[in-house]
Parts: structure tokens; C-alpha cells; sequence
């Protein structure tokens, strides 16, 4: 395989993602890739542990987790290529609805959880303890009405770098036993996905300067939201359904996402929400149309 780097898209704390071409036998897809990042790129250990992560997430095949189709060593150093979603991170999409004093609708912000629920419950399965840094920005919202959470267990990379240049108390959607320095479990990302949902029904972040916890956030759906002004039923029993995944005792909280899915789903059923691939897909190009938020070209760049 042969690819061409155009602009970077991501700056993570050890690697960048970059648009790119692969040319494999005459065809040229889009997709994404995964470099260390500039600073980094000495650091065999890192590189090296970038490949294996790459070689982890290949046999991963589910349609709402985004596909790695190859890693390996090229000339300027280690690589990851990824499928490309031709969309933007729900993070975007967020950060443009709160400057316009917006939110998702209750359909969409639905929609969009149940898919992210159904990915953090497949990974949990295939790809043990699951996702372990689920937030906004690894969540992607495709033109096409897509959904596809990314680079699960990326944080894995961040050994090779050295706890000292890492700060997991800046990263606020990781439960609080991994902020603390437990390892990750299936249990840390039903907390993750918790406050995620709860951000897309009420358009904040539970972390916001305003010192909302998650209870307040909880409170907020049923009394201040759109989805509690149209049904104020569903939004108390999601409330219901949320309360246990955001304690911090991670052992009040369901097992594993594949439980938060099964609650949002029949609640979904029972409500008689159904989501519409077209109408969101049309959304997020209304929010972010093609192009907006890429850096410009870095360089080109190949496997060759």
C-alpha cells in the first residue's frame, strides 16, 4: 500500500491524524493516518507500540467503530491508516451548537447515543476492557448520517511517552478511578458514555466552569432542555437510566455499555423514537459543511 499525506486533522497527545490518499491496485480511497507526532518521533518505544496498537484494532469489524486497514514502518517511521469518515468530531459539531446558543435535537442527540452505546458495548466485548477514553472528540458524525467511534485504547500509547508528560486530570470524561490512576474497565467507559449523552441532551459539558455535576446535569434534562419541554417522560426515566453511570463508585454503575444500550434502546422503542440517517447526515453538514476545521496542507508524504 502506498498513500499520500495532504492536512493534518488531530493532534492527540502522541500522535497526529492526517487526510490521505492510499493507492491500492489503481484505486485511490480517502483515509485518515495516524503518525507520531513530530517531538515523538525518536522515541522507538513509542513507535513501536504505535504499530502493535495499529495491528490490535485491525480484526475490529463493526459499523459504528472506524476500520484500521494497516500499520507498519515506513521511511519516515511507524503508521497507522484508518478508514476516513467523511464527516466531523461530534466535539465540532458540539462547540458550534453552544456558540449559537443551540443544541442537537432530541432525535438526533437519541440517535447518536444509541450508536455510540452499541459501539462501546461491541468493544467491550472484542477488544477487552472496550474503548477506555471515550469523549466528543473520538466520536465522529458523518455526512451520510453516520456514526463511528475511533482509536479506541489509543491511550495505550501514552506508557511510551512518560506519565510526567501526560495530565489525565485535563481530559474530563475519563471516570474518576482513572483519573486517578486505575486501570480502565468497561464500567470507566459506561461512565464516559454517560456524560456524553447527558452533554448532547443539555448542549454543555457536565465540566464546565459553572461546576455542574452530573446529578445537576441530570436535573437540568428534565426541567431545561428541549427533549424535557417535548417529553418530559422519556427525559426523566434517560435521567433514570444515567444516574447509576455517572456515581463515582464505579461499582454502583451497570456492568458494561451493552446494558446502557439495552436501557436507551427500549426506552427509544417505547417512545416511538426513531432516528433518520438522511435528516442527520443533512444536520452536520448544515453545522460543519465539507472542509471547515481542516488545517491547511502539511506536506505529502508516502509509504514509499
Amino acid at each position: 500500500m502506498a498513500f499520500a499525506v495532504s492536512a493534518r486533522l488531530r493532534r492527540d497527545e502522541t500522535v497526529d491524524t492526517f487526510a490521505a490518499i492510499l493507492e491500492i491496485e489503481g484505486e485511490k480511497l480517502d483515509v485518515w493516518v495516524k503518525r507520531p507526532r513530530p517531538e515523538l518521533r525518536t522515541n522507538t518505544e513509542l513507535e513501536r507500540a504505535l504499530i502493535e496498537w495499529g495491528e490490535s484494532q485491525v480484526e475490529l469489524d463493526h459499523e459504528h467503530v472506524v476500520a484500521v486497514l494497516e500499520s507498519g514502518q515506513g521511511p519516515k517511521g511507524a503508521y497507522v491508516i484508518q478508514e476516513r469518515v467523511d464527516g466531523v468530531p461530534l466535539a465540532a459539531v458540539m462547540a458550534v451548537l453552544r456558540r449559537k446558543k443551540r443544541t442537537l435535537s432530541p432525535t438526533h442527540a437519541l440517535t447518536v447515543a444509541a450508536r455510540i452505546c452499541d459501539a462501546a458495548a461491541y468493544l467491550a466485548t472484542a477488544l477487552p476492557p472496550g474503548h477506555g477514553g471515550l469523549a466528543p472528540g473520538h466520536i465522529y458524525l458523518g455526512y451520510q448520517g453516520e456514526v463511528r467511534v475511533a482509536d479506541p485504547q489509543l491511550g495505550r500509547l501514552h506508557a511510551p511517552v512518560g506519565v510526567d508528560l501526560l495530565d489525565t486530570k485535563s481530559q474530563p470524561y475519563l471516570s474518576p478511578e482513572v483519573r486517578d490512576g486505575q486501570t480502565s474497565t468497561p464500567q470507566a467507559d459506561v461512565y464516559s458514555l454517560a456524560l456524553i449523552i447527558i452533554e448532547m441532551v443539555i448542549g454543555h459539558p457536565v465540566w464546565t466552569g459553572k461546576r455542574m455535576s452530573p446529578e445537576d446535569a441530570l436535573s437540568a434534562m428534565s426541567d431545561f432542555t428541549q427533549l424535557g419541554q417535548a417529553n418530559g417522560q422519556l427525559a426523566q426515566e434517560l435521567g433514570n437510566l444515567l444516574k447509576p453511570c455517572v456515581s463515582s463508585n464505579a461499582s454502583v454503575r451497570p456492568a458494561n455499555a451493552a446494558r446502557v444500550y439495552e436501557g436507551l434502546q427500549s426506552l427509544l422503542t417505547k417512545h416511538n423514537v426513531f432516528g433518520d440517517d438522511l435528516a442527520l447526515g443533512t444536520f452536520v453538514e448544515s453545522i460543519l459543511p465539507p472542509g471547515d476545521g481542516e488545517e491547511a496542507p502539511t506536506m505529502m508524504d508516502s509509504t514509499k
